[in-house]
């Protein structure tokens, strides 16, 4: 078992594993690894954690050790790209951005950002003196898009040594004065929050020329002001998910922008942009309703175009747009029926769930989840059940990502034991849906009925011509004899193919 201590202790329990030798398994000493889920509401980015690890057998335990050093929860650095940003005047208020494209060590989507900042005689940055430039994801060159789902397919699989060229026109820079182009990344995880940029590369400060005016094309980066409000998503109520009939299409959940009266006709207009398409034409005003919430004012905003995408707000009376929000899931589609099989462990019976991930909104869904219900033989024969208890769901996990040279493939891939609630010899029926912190899919069709008991496939064969002889040494004692059993590895032929 593992303790991580912060205002109360989180416990989780693991295998040991047996060391692996030259002539096979070796007992001589064993090895606890345990992967802690930080995707928890309780793990913070930046937060310190410390952790100190028992072992038993399920009835007796150890103390626990001495806790580690504290450690750090936080994402891996974006690597600044080599060569760093080089940027050269166009004329006509046009730029041309040129870097090296970046990777995260997390296998997801990067996505970038030019800010030019305004630099004072004095070579610092001036207060408030921030323009945004460009705004665009880099997908994983390893072929797969990741959890954020926009990932640029122009690139190939040498994409990482190739460097970037994007022009834009900029036409609200003051002439004559100094500007600065820095370059901010940040990995497109959102296990401990939405991410922060962090600045991996920036320019010499130049001075910007007297003829800034803005010339028309598709590389025109529409101006954005920072005092309108973030457009910010909630979390969807799992009863109203489940029960409406509007959260079965693509909508999203919005809270009321800050500083705006409530009104069914308020002066900023909601717009909305599929993900991946970030230039001005691809900006539409999006329908939406009010509705509230335990009294608390809400945005739903659908009927939706796209499976992702994001939202930002534009002020009629003075016609620019506010800055984008993060990236939202408003509709993915039911998984497929999962497959669920028992099999032994070292030490206990589990249960593996398993189910593919094919749709193409399922690329923009990190997190899967699992419930599971106990069922009995229906009465009459027939091969059919009836629920014997409630639906019991089980906590979030991840959506595991398989990689190879040509593409990504999402699955489910899970399993359950006693400590999650299950019963030996009892019959049970498994569940999925895939999502993120705010919208998840309906759940999926059950999973054929799985006993959860030893598997008979996994049961000691005592071979042909196998028999028990008793051979009496004494009149109070005898003695058995048998052909050694052998033990048969996990019955393969039954797991689904990438299970």
């Amino acid at each position: 078992a593992i303790r991580e201590l912060v205002s109360s202790p989180l416990v989780r329990e693991t295998l040991l594993q047996p060391r692996e030798g030259e002539d096979g398994l070796s007992c001589d000493w064993l090895m606890a690894t345990a992967h802690v889920d930080v995707s928890q509401p309780r793990f913070k980015e930046g937060e310190k954690h410390i952790f100190a690890v028992r072992i038993g057998d399920g009835f007796r335990w150890s103390a626990w050790s001495v806790f580690s050093k504290p450690l750090q929860v936080t994402l891996p650095p974006i690597e600044p790209p080599i060569g760093g940003l080089e940027v050269a005047l166009q004329g006509a208020g046009r730029v041309s951005c040129r870097w090296r494209r970046m990777q995260s060590a997390l296998g997801v989507p990067v996505e970038c950002a030019i800010w030019a900042v305004e630099v004072g005689p004095d070579d610092k940055d001036v207060r408030d003196g921030r323009q945004l430039v460009l705004l665009q994801t880099e997908g994983p060159c390893s072929g797969g898009c990741g959890v954020a789902g926009e990932a640029d397919e122009a690139d190939g699989a040498d994409g990482a040594s190739e460097p970037r060229c994007v022009v834009a026109t900029v036409g609200s820079l003051e002439p004559q004065r100094r500007y600065r182009f820095a370059l901010l990344a940040r990995p497109m995880c959102f296990m401990l929050g939405p991410p922060t940029f962090s600045e991996v590369a920036s320019t010499e400060p130049v001075l910007w020329p007297g003829d800034t005016l803005a010339v028309g094309g598709s590389a025109i980066v529409a101006l954005e002001s920072w005092d309108l409000p973030v457009p910010s998503p909630l979390p969807v109520p799992d009863a109203l998910e489940s029960g409406s009939v509007r959260w079965r299409g693509r909508a999203v959940l919005l809270a009321w922008p800050k500083g705006v009266v409530v009104s069914e006709d308020p002066p900023l207009e909601l717009q909305a942009c599929a993900s991946g398409h970030q230039t001005p034409e691809c900006w539409a005003a999006a329908p939406w309703s009010l509705l509230r919430l335990q009294e608390r004012p809400c945005i739903v905003a659908g009927p939706l175009p796209f499976f992702q995408g994001r939202f930002r707000w534009y002020s009629r009376d003075r016609r620019i747009a506010g800055p984008r929000g993060d990236a939202c899931l408003a509709y993915a589609d039911p998984p497929p029926e999962p497959y669920a099989y028992a099999f032994c462990s070292t030490s206990a019976v589990r249960v593996h769930v398993w189910a593919s991930l094919g749709h193409e909104s399922h690329r923009c869904t990190p997190y899967c989840q699992v419930r599971f219900q106990r069922v009995d033989d229906a009465s009459g024969g027939g091969g059919g059940v009836v629920p014997a208890g409630d639906w019991v769901v089980c906590a979030e996990a991840e959506v595991e990502c398989l990689r190879d040279a040509s593409e990504a493939r999402f699955q489910v891939s899970l399993t359950f034991g006693e400590e999650d609630g299950l019963e030996l010899k009892c019959k049970y029926v498994f569940s999925v849906r895939v999502g993120d912190r705010c919208r998840r899919s309906q759940w999926s069709c059950n999973s054929p009925p799985v006993t959860f008991d030893v598997p008979e496939s996994m049961l000691p064969q005592a071979g042909a011509g196998n028999e028990l002889q008793v051979e009496a040494l004494a009149t109070s004692s005898v003695r058995f004899w048998w052909r050694e059993l052998s033990l048969p590895r996990a019955a393969e032929a039954r797991r689904p193919q990438g299970a």
